[in-house]
């Protein structure tokens, strides 16, 4: 038996996890200010992170299973060229990894629903 859709309780979803990774990432950020550099790359996958799910909270592919997937699909598109950086990143392979990291986990979550 497969659940009702629910776009608003997505929406609700990744808002709370973009804010999350952009809490994440201002930490990581005082981290690097302290000379511990090792925390750029965990700056970076928060920040990807934050970037996609902030995007994808307000997505109007939210409106079925089918579109959600052709946007994560587009998405990775977008990632691998550069489409989607974000300021502030340190290293873009590191942040274009992330970013590519968690739409294929959520490609993997909504595909198999």
């Amino acid at each position: 038996m497969t659940m009702p859709w629910d776009w608003e309780a997505l929406q609700r979803k990744f808002s709370r996890h973009a804010a999350l990774k952009r809490q994440g990432a201002d930490r990581c950020q005082s981290q690097v200010r302290n000379g511990k550099t090792d925390y750029k790359r965990f700056h970076d996958e928060d920040l990807a992170e934050h970037m996609m799910a902030t995007f994808l909270s307000t997505s109007a592919a939210l409106t079925s299973r089918d579109a959600l997937l052709t946007q994560l699909a587009d998405l990775q598109e977008s990632v691998a060229d550069g489409r989607h950086d974000a300021e502030g990143m340190y290293n873009a392979k590191h942040y274009r990894q992330a970013a590519r990291k968690y739409l294929n986990t959520l490609i993997g979550d909504f595909a198999g629903q």
